[in-house]
């Protein structure tokens, strides 16, 4: 074992040595050791940097070593410390051989726990690097006038903000000449927001040096949103207008038929609470507009039964008859074209909306492709592969808005093959997402970070092509099945006519709007 020891010390002395001979010949040996203890280079020339005793380098300087770059304390501190160590651990290994053999093992040991460690935080800190910082750098960097690789270096933010629930998750260090004007600020926490696949809250420091924004890990939606809490919600809601459930922030989330793009697509998972969310936005719509209709498509048979008997609501659920189902569509195409017609000699005239659900559409889209290669379809051999139906879709879709006729379609993946391979999700703008993964993320909502599915039932992503929030849908009972479809049903029922229901025609708006009947329906609205 001395053996061993005397050649590993000669051998390391013929390598310094070597290194520093011919220095020796130039300087003094104390010299040389003060050099060699405070971090300098062994020529005592500069060493490229502008590092000093308590500072490290402000600049990262091409071809220089970054043992250079770093402040002269910190190189005093490894070389002295890394010296101590070598010579101490060879004297114990003389004086005390059993003991210095047994600390070499558990150090070794040590060792390689720490290397674990430290490979596992730096594989993490690559992969968050890669994934969310760079692209997040590249972005920030033209609106903070940097270099990109500054950027990178200005952002904070650990491989574990993915699961921090609470609190400060990173922080992002501006620049001297950053203004941070209201348009600037909206700006960079737009980028940070729309790429950081959590949702996330922001504070300002910009009193004192450095500036930097601060990032928070942003509160959840509440685990339930009960239908009886928020009536007054859905009564002050004009026709069109649907209170959906409550933000990250527990502030009412609304989605509307009134806008550019009034077609809604939901691509949502098994046991996800689809058929809830269609019932309770019909309702509303059935509530506070005495006018409207609703016809809908159930491929399963059970999805919208509690709104069959509703008046002006029609239904086709039989799984096995496709005709029946595709007769909806095109009653709703034709109710349409009358009223394109009747816009065309009145174009002030008003229309009451009118619906139309169509609910697991993958499998609607799987059934329409049975039957129109099947031998009961009326197909020509000229026709297309494609069933017609889905033409009559898309002249709904391309041309409802200004009718008022909206189109809701459900799926639990809302592909190019669901529908029809028209090409129609685009023409649906407002959308939901629950139970997804990665690449339906980015095929339905666009590119970028992917956040992770959240588990609560209910809890979906919606996106209107600009923004996307998390959002607990609203429910009536999310422990009885039966009363929730109940309670949902005679809110919806509050305020219509008994039989026969309303045909959908164009008409005055009744004196006070909607509120008339709002008011004949309140008592049946409380007793939920």
């Amino acid at each position: 074992m001395k053996a061993i020891i005397l050649i590993t010390v000669i051998i390391m002395g013929l390598l310094v040595f070597s290194g520093i001979n011919h220095e020796l010949k130039k300087h003094h040996f104390a010299i040389l050791l003060w050099r060699w203890f405070t971090g300098m280079p062994h020529h005592g020339r500069g060493h490229g940097t502008d590092s000093r005793w308590f500072r490290r380098a402000t600049k990262e300087t091409a071809h220089v070593h970054s043992w250079y770059h770093m402040a002269r304390i910190h190189r005093t501190w490894h070389r002295t410390g890394a010296t101590v160590f070598v010579f101490g651990m060879a004297f114990a290994l003389l004086k005390f051989r059993e003991r210095a053999i047994l600390g070499i093992e558990a150090g070794a040991a040590a060792g390689v726990i720490a290397a674990a460690v430290w490979a596992i935080i730096r594989l993490r800190k690559w992969h968050t690097d890669k994934i969310t910082v760079n692209p997040l750098a590249e972005a920030l960097a033209p609106v903070l006038a940097i270099p990109v690789i500054q950027a990178q270096k200005n952002i904070s933010l650990p491989p574990s903000y993915l699961t921090t629930r609470e609190g400060e998750i990173g922080a992002i260090t501006l620049p001297p000449h950053f203004r941070a004007t209201p348009g600037e600020r909206d700006a960079v926490q737009h980028l940070i927001a729309t790429r950081l696949p959590v949702d996330v809250d922001f504070r300002w420091q910009t009193k004192r040096q450095p500036l930097s924004i601060r990032i928070f890990a942003s509160p959840k939606p509440p685990d339930c949103v009960l239908f009886a809490d928020w009536v007054d919600a859905m009564e002050a809601c004009i026709p069109g207008q649907i209170f959906l459930g409550l933000d990250r922030k527990h502030e009412p989330f609304y989605g509307s038929f009134n806008i550019d793009d009034p077609h809604w697509l939901a691509s949502v998972g098994s046991g996800r609470g689809k058929s809830t969310w269609l019932m309770c936005t019909a309702a509303q719509v059935l509530h506070n507009d005495i006018l409207a209709t609703l016809d809908g498509i159930d491929p399963k048979g059970n999805s919208l039964t509690p709104l069959v008997g509703i008046p002006g609501v029609n239904i086709a659920r039989d799984p096995l008859n496709v005709p029946q189902m595709w007769e909806r569509i095109i009653t709703v195409e034709s109710e349409m074209m009358k009223r394109l017609d009747i816009l065309k000699t009145d174009p002030t005239a008003e229309f009451p909306i009118k619906l139309l659900f169509i609910d697991e559409g993958n499998t609607f889209a799987g059934q329409s492709k049975q039957y129109w290669t099947g031998p009961e379809s009326d197909r020509k051999k000229s026709d297309p592969a494609t069933p017609s139906i889905w033409g009559n879709l898309a002249r709904i879709l391309w041309m409802g808005r200004a009718a008022n006729v909206h189109v809701v379609f459900v799926g639990q993946r809302v592909d190019d093959r669901s529908t029809g391979g028209f090409g129609l999700r685009d023409s649906m703008g407002f959308r939901a997402i629950s139970g997804f993964r990665p690449a339906a993320y980015k095929m339905l909502i666009g590119d970028g970070v992917a956040p992770k599915s959240q588990k609560p039932k209910g809890r979906w992503l919606y996106s209107d092509g600009q923004n996307e929030t998390w959002i607990q849908n609203v429910i009536a009972d999310p422990k009885d099945l039966a009363r929730n479809e109940a309670i949902i049903r005679d809110y919806a029922m509050a305020g219509r006519v008994p039989s026969g229901g309303p045909v959908a025609v164009p008409s005055p708006r009744p004196a006070g709007g909607p509120q008339g009947s709002k008011r004949a329906a309140r008592g049946a609205a409380a007793q939920l």
